[in-house]
């Protein structure tokens, strides 16, 4: 995994959030099964001053449980699938800000948008709110910064 953005996550000095932390692409490679050293690390530095919980749209609810247990993290108990805004519901209501970290654009970023979320993207390593920073990888293949509007009109309404 890239350790430069758990590193880049931790000098943001991230504070009383929730924390929606995906796992497969972010916590770990895709398939793999155990979280190294390094990231525990970083997570334990992350729980001390925000509540953390893994969301993940992966169908292997066994990996997932298992990295729920060994990082010590709930999982977020939700019928809904990301990017779904119903997600919001399951999360506790006290009033803190929050922060979804994944690698995929199309789903953690639009999640964070629906929820009214910042997000890291673990790809890019970068932070946005109320709007999306992707690369236009069909047309201009150059990064592009669009609002929300902006957005919603280029893939369609969402709710």
């Amino acid at each position: 995994m890239k350790v430069q953005r758990w590193e880049e996550i931790l000098k943001r000095g991230v504070s009383g959030y929730v924390i929606l932390l995906d796992v497969d692409g972010t916590l770990l490679p895709d398939g793999e099964r155990e979280v190294s050293e390094k990231i525990k690390g970083y997570i334990e530095t992350l729980k001390k001053d925000n509540k953390v919980y893994l969301l993940s749209n992966s169908g292997t609810k066994g990996r997932v449980g298992r990295v729920s247990s060994e990082l010590n993290i709930p999982r977020l108990e939700t019928p809904y699938k990301k990017p779904n805004p119903a997600i919001k519901r399951a999360l506790p209501q006290n009033g803190m800000p929050i922060l979804v970290i994944g690698d995929k654009l199309m789903i953690d970023g639009i999640l964070a948008m629906l929820i009214g979320a910042k997000l890291f993207d673990y790809e890019t390593g970068t932070v946005t709110q109320g709007q999306v920073v992707c690369e236009d990888r069909i047309s201009l293949g150059r990064p592009n910064v669009f609002p929300i509007e902006a957005f919603y009109t280029r893939i369609g309404k969402l709710r």
